[in-house]
């Protein structure tokens, strides 16, 4: 790129430092005021000062928090609950540039989990932050996405070690769930062993407590399960590793009907994944394969109508229409 093209990085003073150091001092007032109330008391002051929640905004936080957690316990204590309220307030202040409130994210979440590590502080409020932070990075804008991965990967493996099955079910379960998200989104490693670990992770979720335990969670695992299934086969025309296909056939119909009844058209979106998964399938047997395909397309047309969804009926239509072409 030639001399003077490109985007330049603002450069900031010690007096933007003192600005944005007032603005997230003001911030973290409010909500250690009013804990009850906080989207009503915060977003005014938020709505006020958009131009400074950007990437500058998450480098004071950082530089700033790093002194204020390390002085008096007490003090401290109350700023990284503070600073912890914050970011989960700006999950849902909409009017903030996304890739920034990632960063501003990532920053405090980072600066606190160093303060956590005491003793003194539950092993759970550790195991949240890397929940927090490896979801960060999986939707991180900035940076290398093949590096966010990584760091994603091994927030969320850390996390394991204290959310466990037996002792935090729930929380499990939404880490396996992403865990399966991020091998299957991953960059680095061979893709077949990444893909055979997301399937290990959705399918040993799955299978680990009753249908109707946690419907929210499985639910989501089974969608996330039966699209990667239907994006390796049906879209990128690749092979499952060797030894996942008993994982699909450990998919059962009974979780597939307790889903129904929950959310139905979450369920016809799994018929229809299902049907494109075995409509591409040709390992094994391919007569089998396509008579599974045509049966998943039909019930997921049981919710998907013409009348109640014309687009997705005339999809599921024309997939079920070359399954029969392709018949055997």
């Amino acid at each position: 790129m030639g001399k003077g093209f490109g985007i330049k990085k603002q450069k900031h003073g010690e007096k933007d430092y003192k600005a944005y150091v007032d603005l997230l001092c003001k911030i973290l007032k409010i909500i250690s005021q009013h804990p009850n109330n906080l989207e009503k008391a915060v977003y005014p002051l938020l709505e006020g000062n958009l131009d400074k929640l950007n990437d500058y905004f998450a480098e004071v936080l950082r530089r700033w928090a790093k002194v204020k957690l390390s002085e008096d316990f007490k003090q401290a204590y109350n700023t990284a609950d503070a600073i912890l309220g914050f970011i989960n307030l700006l999950k849902n202040f909409r009017q903030v540039d996304t890739a920034s409130c990632i960063e501003i994210s990532i920053a405090g979440n980072e600066v606190v989990l160093v303060f956590v590590r005491s003793p003194c502080f539950s092993k759970t409020i550790w195991a949240n932050i890397q929940h927090n932070l490896g979801n960060c990075y999986m939707k991180r804008i900035q940076g290398e996405r093949e590096e966010n991965l990584e760091k994603a990967i091994n927030c969320l493996k850390k996390e394991l070690e204290i959310h466990t099955q037996n002792h935090h079910p729930q929380e499990w379960l939404k880490v396996k769930n992403d865990l399966g998200v991020a091998y299957s989104d991953r960059i680095q490693g061979k893709h077949s062993e990444n893909i055979k670990q997301a399937l290990h992770h959705f399918t040993e979720a799955l299978q680990a407590f009753p249908h109707d335990s946690f419907p929210e969670h499985l639910g989501r695992l089974s969608h996330n399960l039966t699209f990667v299934l239907r994006e390796e086969i049906f879209s990128k025309g690749n092979y499952l590793p060797e030894g996942t296909q008993q994982l699909i056939c450990n998919f059962t119909e009974d979780l597939q009907e307790f889903i129904q009844k929950c959310e139905p058209e979450k369920w016809a979106n799994i018929q229809r994944h299902l049907g494109d998964f075995y409509d591409a399938n040709h390992q094994g047997d391919r007569a089998k394969n396509l008579e599974q395909a045509i049966y998943f397309y039909a019930k997921a047309l049981q919710v998907f109508t013409q009348e109640k969804c014309p687009e997705g009926w005339a999809t599921i239509q024309q997939h079920q229409g070359n399954s029969y072409l392709r018949r055997i």
